[in-house]
């Protein structure tokens, strides 16, 4: 992710659900959930896709990182990238280059973005 002025939105056919800590995503098309693609959050991921709005650039996104985590600006920088690519190529997220706003949210400390072996994660 080189350019910091570029923005994502999120894909339609999207549900976003928070149980107990986790957050997560369930692609729906009409009426019917696919479960077998359900995405698991943790907190800090679930801090990062609530910013994400089509109008709140990469950069405001780690601007808001660094802000709500105490993070140095390389290592949020990296994160950030990383978790928006891994969004991207799941096919949550799409780019848009439409106007950049401040970005609004809230969530609690941690630091990796998927749950590693939480059978949320996506696999294709």
């Amino acid at each position: 992710m080189n350019d910091s002025a570029v923005c994502f939105d999120k894909e339609r056919d999207l549900l976003t659900r928070s149980v107990a800590d986790e957050t997560f995503i369930i692609p729906a098309k009409g009426r019917v959930a696919d479960l077998e693609a359900l995405c698991c959050l943790n907190e800090t991921a679930a801090f990062i896709w609530q910013i994400i709005d089509g109008r709140t650039s990469v950069r405001q996104i780690v601007d808001a990182v660094v802000n709500e985590y105490d993070s140095k600006d390389a290592e949020a920088e990296r994160d950030v990238s990383s978790f928006l690519e891994s969004l991207a190529t799941e096919g949550l997220i799409r780019l848009n280059r439409g106007e950049v706003t401040t970005p609004r949210a809230n969530a609690a400390r941690s630091r990796s973005f998927w749950e590693p072996g939480s059978p949320g994660n996506r696999s294709r």
